[in-house]
């Protein structure tokens, strides 16, 4: 909605953006006719429109040429990770203690024996909840 002085709130102007950049996108697609292809194009003959067709044209470029998506080969940029990384302090995993009180969860495949890889994770591994186990 509009605010007094006939501009709209920042999450309409972000949402009618998007949505004018999406009926490019569909522009570019050849999806479009009538009204969405008018409004389609006078987005395009704004600056943020205009941008937003090259960068659309460039992607679509780069995805049917595989020699315009060439990986560049930084070996500096690498080393340079490598050697940050390195100094670094390795992450450490912090051990969880449970209260005495607090009562054991299990899952069905853990209290029955049945605990092998094809049924660790499966929605039929529902907690157990016991007291003192």
């Amino acid at each position: 909605m509009a605010d007094a002085t006939g501009v709209g709130s920042t999450g309409e102007i972000m949402t009618e953006n998007l949505n004018q950049k999406e009926m490019l996108s569909a522009l570019a697609d050849g999806q479009l006719s009538g009204s969405a292809l008018t409004q389609a194009l006078e987005f395009s003959s704004q600056d943020e429109g205009r941008e937003t067709w090259q960068l659309y044209q460039l992607v679509g470029d780069v995805l049917r040429s595989p020699e315009l998506a060439r990986p560049v080969d930084n070996g500096d940029f690498l080393a340079r990770l490598r050697t940050q990384l390195a100094q670094e302090a390795a992450p450490v995993a912090q051990a969880t203690v449970s209260s005495p009180a607090a009562p054991a969860i299990q899952t069905h495949a853990g209290r029955f024996g049945g605990g092998g890889a094809a049924t660790r994770g499966t929605p039929r591994s529902r907690p157990i909840i016991t007291a003192g186990m």
